[in-house]
C-alpha cells in the first residue's frame, strides 16, 4: 500500500518502474494465515508477475509489480558479492508514434508549457518558441527567457482580455485554475505530449502528437503587445511586494 503514490505516478507518466512486493507462499492465501492477503494484482491497470521461483524479467513499458513469494527458510546462503552481478541497462529512447503536425496558426495563438514539458528537452522547446516567434507561457518559469512570466497571476487578473484563438499545449498542465480556464476558452487546441498517445488516451484536441509541430503563419503584433503590457503590469505589482518569488 505504501507504494501506491509511486505506482500511480509511474502509471500516468508511463515510466518503467518495478514494484517489488514480498509475499508469503500462495498456499497460505485465503486460509486465515497471519499477515497474508492477495498482493498480486493489487494495483489496478498495472501489470504483475506472481512468482515463487526464478523467472526472466520481461521488458517493461510502464510500471510492473513483481510479487515474490517467500517460503521458509528465508536464508540458505548469503553471497556478499551479489551486487557485482547486477546489470544496468540504459533507458531506451522514447518511440515516436505519430507524424509531425504542420499547424497553420491563427494570429492569436499561445503556447502553454506544462510542468513536465512533455518530455522534451529545455533547449528543444526554447528553439521551437524562438524560431517561430511564438507567445509562450510556462509552469516552469526558468525554461526560457522568451516566455511571458507570471502567467497564472496575469491571466487570473486580466483574464478574457488575453484570450486566444488557438492554444498549443506541450505536456501536462497542473493545478493553475487561470491557465486551465485560458486553455478551455480557446477555440482550437493542439496537444503535444507522448503520454497523450499511450497513457492519457482520453485527452482531446484538434491535433494530438508526440513531436513538436511545424508552424506556418505568425502571431499578430498587436496581440503580442497586449501580452507585453499585461506582463508589465503584473511585474510592477510584484515589484511592490516584498516576499514574492515565482521560482
Amino acid at each position: 500500500a505504501n507504494y501506491y503514490p509511486a505506482a500511480l505516478e509511474a502509471l500516468h507518466s508511463d515510466l518503467p518502474l518495478v514494484l517489488i512486493t514480498a509475499d508469503r507462499p500462495a498456499k497460505l492465501r485465503l486460509t486465515g494465515a497471519n499477515q497474508t492477503t492477495i498482493q498480486s494484482g493489487m494495483y489496478p491497470l498495472i501489470k504483475f508477475l506472481d512468482v515463487s521461483s526464478q523467472v526472466p524479467l520481461p521488458a517493461i513499458d510502464g510500471p510492473l509489480q513483481l510479487n515474490i513469494q517467500f517460503s521458509e527458510p528465508l536464508i540458505e546462503s548469503y553471497d556478499i558479492n551479489w551486487i557485482e552481478n547486477l546489470e544496468i541497462f540504459p533507458t531506451p529512447p522514447i518511440e515516436k508514434l505519430s507524424e509531425v503536425l504542420t499547424i497553420d496558426i491563427p494570429t492569436r495563438t499561445v503556447v502553454v508549457i506544462g510542468h513536465d514539458k512533455g518530455g522534451f528537452a529545455k533547449l528543444e522547446i526554447e528553439k521551437f518558441i524562438t524560431e517561430n516567434k511564438l507567445i509562450a507561457i510556462s509552469e516552469d518559469p526558468l525554461i526560457s527567457r522568451d516566455i511571458y512570466p507570471f502567467a497564472s497571476l496575469t491571466l487570473g487578473s486580466i483574464s478574457h482580455g488575453l484570450d486566444c484563438e488557438a492554444v498549443i499545449v506541450i505536456g501536462r498542465v497542473t493545478l493553475s485554475r487561470s491557465i486551465n480556464s485560458f486553455i478551455n476558452r480557446a477555440k482550437i487546441k493542439y496537444i503535444i505530449d507522448p503520454k497523450a498517445l499511450k497513457v492519457d488516451i482520453n485527452r482531446v484536441g484538434d491535433g494530438i502528437t508526440d513531436q513538436l509541430p511545424k508552424i506556418k503563419g505568425e502571431v499578430d503584433s498587436d496581440y503580442r503587445s497586449l501580452w507585453e503590457r499585461a506582463t508589465s503590469i503584473t511585474r510592477q505589482f510584484l515589484n511592490e511586494q516584498t516576499k514574492f518569488s515565482e521560482s
